[in-house]
């Protein structure tokens, strides 16, 4: 009796093992099935906020749709310990994954990066504009003038101290922590280009802050940056002889928005702290954020005997010794234009 009772618990035993077995492979086999389905993916941008742990990913996947179920993917967590560190932040999602590979991807990429691009010529106002409407900049200024932007600011102006580039970030970076960026740039572009320049007959005209006003005047007057030195060699025989430089961008930026796409004779004549057909010397402040080029040139203008230039109709200057040279050029330059319209 006791041999038989011995017989049915051994077989009792294997019949639960081989049955284990089976329920483990069944459940083995489901797992894997689910980790290899398609993942079904809503948007291509996917948001992981502050604090998630891989279960709070798991959930939100799973109630997404994303994922079938959460169990599957709490065994892909055991079976993988080092699943547990996660980074905020949105994730630029790839087509076609797995659900496997989406957890993993998640877990192992880094999150998307933007990009925001200021060029060249570009105004404070602009700069303002763009911050605003970028999707992925969290807003903490308050207006175009906010009081944090002071400690960016030379004599009450922020324009000309942030350098125009494309700058890559994550979204959540603050508008302030990407102009403090452009305002570093800018220090080391102009640091760089006063330390590598050579020294020609007008060194030490000109400050630091003055050669970036001097560079946002040559930005606007040129987009030729093989002309940038011949500009700026114009505008240094002018100061250096105490003559006003004349420049029609200054005129435009002290007028503001009263400035409707032409400049008339009244313009001219209207005192402004930036027309420099009244005021003597360079405008107060930049008039825009110069590039690179503009700051070399007006660091190390070309030496020339140009007093003077206008546009050539071609898309370059015509530069001139003196005014009835510069005069001729500027009729050439309007029946140019009359031929053409």
């Amino acid at each position: 009796m006791l041999n038989i009772k011995i017989h049915w618990f051994f077989k009792l035993i294997i019949v639960s093992f081989f049955s284990l077995l089976t329920w483990l492979g069944g459940l083995l086999f489901y797992v894997n099935n689910t980790w290899q389905l398609p993942a079904e993916q809503t948007t291509e941008l996917y948001e992981v906020k502050k604090g998630w742990s891989y279960y709070r990913l798991i959930n939100e996947l799973a109630s997404q749709g994303s994922i079938d179920s959460v169990f599957p993917f709490k065994v892909l967590r055991w079976v993988n310990p080092e699943f547990k560190t996660l980074k905020a932040g949105l994730y630029r999602i790839p087509s076609e994954l797995t659900q496997r590979e989406l957890i993993e991807y998640i877990l192992n990429a880094k999150p998307a990066e933007f990009k925001i691009t200021f060029i060249e010529g570009s105004q404070w106002r602009d700069w303002w504009t763009q911050l605003q409407q970028h999707p992925y900049i969290i807003k903490t200024l308050v207006s175009h003038h906010d009081k944090a932007l002071n400690k960016f600011k030379r004599k009450g102006s922020i324009e000309g101290l942030l350098f125009p580039d494309t700058y890559v970030f994550y979204a959540g970076t603050t508008d302030i922590e990407l102009i403090q960026q452009a305002h570093s740039r800018m220090e080391e572009v102009l640091n760089d280009a006063m330390h590598n320049s050579q020294l020609t007959e007008y060194d030490t005209v000109l400050d630091d802050y003055e050669i970036l006003t001097l560079a946002s005047i040559i930005e606007k007057e040129t987009a030729i940056v093989n002309e940038m030195p011949m500009v700026s060699s114009v505008f240094y025989n002018r100061l250096k002889k105490n003559m006003r430089l004349q420049t029609d961008p200054t005129v435009i930026y002290g007028l503001g928005e009263l400035y409707k796409g032409d400049i008339t004779r009244a313009h001219l004549k209207q005192k402004t702290a930036y027309n420099t057909y009244v005021i003597k010397g360079l405008p107060p402040t930049p008039i825009a954020m110069p590039g690179k080029s503009a700051i070399q040139a007006a660091v190390q203008p070309l030496v020339s005997d140009y007093y003077y230039f206008v546009a050539s109709g071609s898309g370059g200057h015509t530069f001139s010794r003196n005014l009835a040279d510069h005069n001729r050029a500027v009729k050439d330059y309007l029946r140019q234009l009359k031929n053409k319209g």
